[in-house]
């Protein structure tokens, strides 16, 4: 039987960390929050949450560009290795896809989609992680569909928003914010491009309202390469410009960097 020490320590991951994340609160918030709890859980010795919070800092030092690696989880606070990738490989997958797809290296990102499928929710079906790991092997998907034409990417895509359309029927207000997102993804690929806008629009401003940094950043993201793809300079620009604010606000400066090359290479110095 648990202590309640031990019970509060299965809970504050989830309350303190992992949901908070994907709010999109302050990545050096909430790196300050894994650190504490790291050394509760190292005390009491609850390895899968130990586990599941390291590599959640990980992945936050690479966004925040603390450690030398960016797309690779690998760094200070943890380093894959051969048990864990046994006993904890859907929750290092789902970080590795989730750095990939920030970094846009959406090839590599939709290749680990297509081989994982819907492992994450097999296994741990429910979890927001999950939902958050749904939506970004769609949006790989989506994006690689845009770049290349292929029906099977655009067919993956369109199977997990549809699942992900089920989510938002339940009233997750994070599942909405991912729904939009796909529609507006799912819009451009079939080249209804005022819905795409409209969905892409919708998105953003609900999250820039809630506060919710980590989706206003991304959906402003692929709302900018939609721009780009229908070769709308301007407003390409202003949307790119946009992903760089709300980036630079979550904390992600490795993304703030990589982003400012990529609107020099397009746009050059103009502001």
């Amino acid at each position: 039987m648990k202590t309640p020490k031990e019970s509060l320590t299965l809970l504050l991951p989830f309350s303190q960390i992992l949901n908070p994340f994907h709010d999109g609160h302050p990545l050096p918030q909430l790196k300050d929050r894994c650190k504490k709890f790291l050394l509760l859980a190292e005390d009491l010795k609850q390895e899968m949450h130990g586990v599941t919070v390291k590599v959640k800092c990980q992945a936050m030092l690479n966004l925040m560009g603390l450690d030398k690696e960016t797309t690779e989880l690998s760094g200070t606070v943890y380093q894959v290795n051969e048990h864990d990738m046994k006993t904890h490989n859907t929750i290092i997958i789902h970080h590795q896809l989730l750095l990939l797809v920030h970094f846009r290296e959406y090839e590599k990102a939709a290749k680990l989609a297509l081989s994982r499928g819907n492992a994450f929710e097999k296994e741990h079906p429910g979890l927001q992680d999950g939902m958050n790991e749904a939506f970004l092997r769609s949006i790989a998907l989506y994006a690689m569909a845009r770049k290349t034409k292929e029906r099977k990417y655009k067919r993956q895509a369109n199977k997990i928003r549809k699942t992900i359309r089920v989510w938002e029927e339940r009233g997750n207000p994070n599942i909405k914010l991912y729904y939009w997102v796909l529609c507006a993804e799912d819009a451009s690929v079939n080249n209804h491009l005022v819905l795409a806008h409209s969905f892409y629009n919708q998105a953003i401003n609900t999250a820039a309202r809630t506060g919710n940094l980590y989706m206003a950043a991304l959906a402003n993201g692929r709302y900018a390469d939609c721009l780009q793809n229908e070769m709308n300079a301007e407003a390409y620009e202003y949307r790119i410009d946009e992903t760089i604010r709300f980036y630079r606000r979550w904390g992600a400066d490795a993304l703030v960097e990589k982003l400012e090359k990529l609107r020099h290479m397009a746009v050059g110095d103009r502001s």
